[in-house]
């Protein structure tokens, strides 16, 4: 007995969602794996530095978890993925609206406590809020576009729902491979770790009369001893210059600014960090705004009504290699 569009449109959507937590449950195993194998990046630094990481790492969470490497191995795998973590970010970072909240959020150094809330709000995006985005319904409607041709031969729900998985991971259309999100996972969270503890090594809270400098490229400052010029080390163009960014001195030795570190914690992940070692304990950390193009935000953007489209004809070739398993199955 053939089952209805409407059914196979039911069937689609389960199928659909099956797969998706597959992935998810990958996702959040892979930033389980990240705080036990990147966080040892921060070795001793006060719990609020790395309440600062998994802060930052949510905030640009589909930035961080999709970084370039992971895109040079092709996009079709990772379009539904980077779609359902788009939208997790976006309700991750509605929870911290502003500075206030930021600041509030580190403070309490509760930072396995923000990598909870990151995983909490994924589960939450697949489970009740995803399947009803214009990027999920333009995806079912291609899967059900292409299955339609198989109406008078899919006897009910579950043999529908069974080979639309089967399609999905044949086509490779959502990123299955365990040990591939933890890396990518481990590559983006460590970036962050790595600018949180040069961030930490210009400050009186590792060893040492360290010095945290914050510049504004947009403003610039001509250094003067007395009344003759002279060059000072700017870090932007790596060499010494007479005029250069404007500079602000956050920290040095005990000294800290103590409100506009916290709200440089709070937006690690929106700046450039430059860090100065030296073996006598007086390191040196330069920050500045980013100016690096976010480049899978302009990707979500570009496919969030059109879902997986693209890729239809990789869909109608994996629909035709599945079918022969699916009835064998039906079969069985």
């Amino acid at each position: 007995m053939a089952i209805t569009r409407e059914k196979l449109e039911t069937a689609v959507s389960l199928g659909f969602y099956n797969e998706i937590k597959i992935w998810g449950t990958n996702q959040k195993n892979a930033l389980d794996h990240a705080g036990t194998d990147v966080m040892p990046l921060l070795g001793g630094a006060p719990p609020f530095f790395k309440a600062a990481a998994w802060l930052n790492f949510g905030l640009d969470g589909t930035e961080k978890l999709f970084p370039q490497s992971a895109l040079a191995q092709g996009i079709k795998k990772l379009t539904i993925p980077i779609a359902v973590a788009n939208f997790a970010v976006e309700g991750f970072n509605a929870l911290y609206r502003n500075e206030m909240e930021k600041s509030n959020a580190l403070l309490r150094n509760d930072y396995n406590g923000i990598r909870d809330q990151f995983r909490d709000t994924i589960d939450q995006t697949i489970l009740r809020d995803f399947i009803n985005t214009p990027f999920s319904a333009a995806a079912r409607k291609t899967l059900v576009s292409v299955f339609s041709k198989r109406l008078n031969d899919l006897v009910d729900e579950d043999m529908a729902m069974s080979h639309c998985q089967g399609v999905i991971a044949e086509a490779g259309l959502i990123e299955s491979s365990s040990k591939a999100i933890e890396a990518r996972t481990a590559e983006g969270f460590g970036a962050i770790c790595r600018k949180v503890r040069d961030i930490y090594r210009g400050t009186r809270f590792a060893w040492g009369h360290n010095t945290l400098i914050q510049l504004d490229p947009a403003r610039q400052h001509c250094a003067l001893w007395g009344n003759k010029p002279i060059t000072v080390y700017n870090p932007i163009k790596n060499k010494h210059q007479h005029c250069g960014p404007h500079s602000t001195l956050v920290a040095m030795g005990s000294g800290l600014d103590k409100e506009r570190f916290i709200a440089i914690l709070a937006n690690v992940s929106n700046l450039k960090v430059h860090h100065i070692g030296r073996w006598h304990g007086e390191d040196t950390t330069y920050l500045w705004p980013e100016a690096n193009p976010r480049t899978i935000a302009e990707l979500v953007i570009g496919f969030k009504n059109k879902g997986i489209s693209d890729y239809t004809p990789d869909i109608v070739a994996a629909d035709a290699r599945v079918w022969p398993r699916t009835l064998a199955i039906r079969r069985g």
